[in-house]
């Protein structure tokens, strides 16, 4: 991209205006805590939806134990409002062992976070790099290395943007909502994203979710066009005897696979700056994802009555706040109102009949790779099996999973806390593998159990499964255990071990394509021993850190083929998260530092961060919420993975590093009302560099500079 002098000094200009003019304004922080007393007692939530002091990340799933009240959904957390409307929508995601509602949050009408357009360079507690253009393949510098006890074909080129039902967003409202997202920018490329929710009646939801990625890339045959739509309901009787939660989700993705430019030295010594005539290794190639997934919860409780009944039966909620906005912008200033809920309140039997919980789950993956002319290319692929004038490859993996467990778990913790809470159950996978020449069949019986103990501030947890099958994956196991403290509502230490042992995924073992196979047997178990701890403070600060050694791990080597070392490997991990406040003043930030004893087995960065650095004020008498700053990512050079486009994978490379590279996005994005509008200068520090050598993975540079800009427009009806 070629810039004149006058252009970059245009640009600087623009941005040091913006930086002097968002300094003339203070925003006060803003801050309400719930309490919630009864004559039996009283306790307060804190920012993470905790309760009775203890975060319950054991079988139901991903924090605390907030839960639905039998009169509809009735939730009291802290938050900072907008106005009584974002009360009235809560979100929550699908937890497979738990049968009740916990976790939740609201839609903030805030626009922090918006910016970052790109999913994969979110905080979401990962760090991504991929090849170059939104929506196309990637994969993380951060290896979970948790235990893999279920099936799984290989690992995901698309982590990074794929959606299944634990990831998805579940909702009960009291008024429909409604979110329109539109992004554009000046290099061909739009985002779309619908949301939708309401309840049907007081207990029955409904919700759907579209979005669409369409970019053209910078580089010819990279075009990225992927959809995703997935549907969910939730619905639960006034009782709370029966629940059920399901939906679908469907994704097609529509990758353009050009295989990296032909010529790095054409783009380090700035001797192409045309980027789309940049020569390429693939000129037709291109990649199709088709993945559908239907999933439901059934649970009934076979408990007639809630519990012992206890002499009160008001529940008053007092809220605090100072100068909080409504909807129309104006300071509602108020020190403490109460809300009456007449009810009826239970103390819970800790041992019960309990509830039997169903959950089924159907998912189809497709993967289909084409180039059919071969660009005249040929020399790209390691041989021919078939046709050598055209390429088709394709596979389909189908899996359907049946489980049904048990759980004393079914009272609601807001009440009172169950301090002993069991789950047995057994896991049943049918999975069927389709490729060019065959279809193999597969059959996982799992049985697993998990039990948690509690008082007001300790919380310890463990769980045991293991795999019965015939053959693959057979005597797969996983113990994992859990001790939390939380001494009070700011602080909290979670200590948690693992120890695993499982067959690598099955792309290992048998792979047919017409450029590439292999038939492998043997494989020892890949064991894995992993401890740590994370110290949590408000909401402002986590910092985990983890200890894992593993043996005989397995990945795909120099000539894209499975290998196997019999050698054991000790990672270390530590990764920093804040979000702080100082007057108008934001940084949000995530630091990842990783050591390996063997660079073979974990080829890493020894550190990678990303970085929200602005300034927030309110402008026009608080009608424009105004916020403008820059992100950061970085990464130190390693040697990264290379991508293999008819593959659908990533293997092992000793010839290129990539990394030492800083991205310096500057962004402005002000709410109005419910509306946010936000725009971006990205790498804009591309301008100035004459060698460019910002690499993502070998052969694939990232983004140049670009402008974007979008809207987003939030409907509380």
């Amino acid at each position: 991209m070629v810039m004149s002098v006058s252009r970059k000094l245009l640009i600087i200009t623009a941005l040091l205006t913006l930086t002097t003019v968002s300094q003339g304004q203070v925003s006060p922080l803003r801050k309400t805590r719930t309490n919630v007393s009864s004559s039996n007692g009283s306790y307060s939530n804190n920012y993470n939806n905790t309760n009775n002091g203890i975060n319950d990340t054991t079988g139901n799933g991903s924090g605390g134990d907030t839960d639905t009240l039998p009169k509809g959904i009735i939730f009291e957390t802290n938050i900072i409002p907008d106005s009584t409307l974002i009360n009235s929508v809560n979100i929550f995601h699908f937890v497979p062992l738990s049968i009740k509602i916990t976790d939740h949050w609201h839609p903030l009408l805030n626009p922090a976070g918006v910016q970052l357009n790109d999913k994969i360079h979110a905080f979401n507690d990962d760090y991504y790099l991929n090849t170059g253009n939104v929506g196309q393949a990637c994969y993380s510098l951060m290896p979970k290395l948790l235990p893999q006890t279920d099936f799984r074909h290989g690992p995901s080129i698309i982590e990074g943007y794929g959606r299944n039902p634990f990831t998805l967003n579940m909702y009960q409202t009291e008024r429909p909502f409604t979110s329109l997202k539109y992004e554009s920018s000046i290099e061909k490329e739009y985002q779309l994203e619908v949301i939708h929710t309401q309840n049907i009646t007081q207990t029955w939801n409904f919700s759907l979710h579209y979005n669409l990625i369409n970019s053209e890339g910078l580089y010819t045959n990279q075009k990225t066009k992927n959809n995703y739509l997935d549907i969910t309901t939730n619905y639960f009787t006034k009782n709370l005897r029966y629940r059920v939660k399901g939906g679908f989700v469907w994704q097609k993705l529509n990758l353009q696979e050009n295989g990296g430019i032909s010529s790095d030295s054409l783009f380090t010594n700035d001797i192409q700056t045309n980027r789309g005539g940049m020569p390429v290794n693939l000129y037709s190639a291109y990649t199709d994802f088709k993945t559908l997934t239907l999933f439901a919860q059934q649970s009934f409780s076979l408990a007639h009555q809630p519990g012992k009944k206890i002499t009160t039966d008001t529940l008053w909620i007092r809220r605090a706040a100072d100068s909080l906005p409504d909807s129309t912008g104006k300071n509602i200033v108020t020190d403490s109102f109460n809300v009456r809920y007449d009810t009826t309140i239970y103390k819970p039997y800790i041992f019960n009949l309990g509830a039997f919980v169903h959950n089924i789950n159907f998912s189809r993956n497709k993967h289909n790779y084409t180039d059919p002319g071969l660009s005249g290319n040929i020399e790209r692929y390691p041989s021919f099996y078939g046709d050598s004038t055209a390429l088709l490859d394709s596979s389909c993996v189908y899996t359907l999973e049946n489980s049904l467990h048990w759980t004393n778990d079914i009272y609601n913790d807001f009440q009172f806390h169950n301090p002993l809470k069991f789950y047995f159950g057994i896991k049943h996978t049918a999975i069927g593998i389709r490729d060019m020449e065959k279809y193999t069949t597969l059959s996982l019986l799992k049985p697993f159990a998990r039990a948690t103990i509690s008082t007001k501030h300790f919380l310890l947890s463990g769980g045991a499964e293991t795999v019965l099958a015939d053959g693959y994956k057979n005597g797969d196991y996983a113990f994992t255990a859990n001790l939390q403290w939380q001494p009070d509502s700011n602080n909290s230490i979670n200590i948690f071990a693992a120890l695993s042992g499982n067959d690598p995924d099955y792309i290992y073992y048998d792979y047919y394509s017409n450029v590439i196979r292999w038939d492998l047997n043997g494989y020892d178990k890949i064991h894995t021993q992993k401890i740590g701890i994370t110290y949590k403070w408000h909401h402002w600060l986590e910092l985990t850190s983890t200890l894992s050694n593993v043996a005989n791990n397995v990945w795909l080597g120099y000539d894209m083929c499975p290998v196997q070392t019999d050698k054991s490997a000790v990672l270390s991990q530590t990764a920093l998260k804040s979000n702080l406040a100082w007057g108008i003043f934001h940084w949000q930030s995530f630091n990842l530092l990783q050591f390996s004893s063997d660079d073979e087995v974990f080829r890493l960065p020894r550190f990678a961060a990303k970085h929200s650095i602005f300034v927030e004020l309110k402008l026009f008498r608080q009608a424009l919420l105004l916020q403008t700053g820059f992100d950061l990512r970085y990464n130190t050079m390693f040697y990264a993975d290379a991508y293999s486009p008819f593959l659908g994978a990533f293997y092992q490379q000793h010839e290129y590093k990539v990394g030492n590279t800083l991205w310096t996005d500057f962004f402005v994005s002000g709410q109005i009302k419910h509306a946010i509008l936000y725009a971006k200068l990205l790498h804009i520090n591309t301008l100035f560099e004459k060698n460019p050598s910002y690499f993502m993975i070998p052969h694939y540079p990232g983004q140049d500079f670009t402008v974007q800009w979008g809207v987003i427009w939030r409907f509380f009806d």
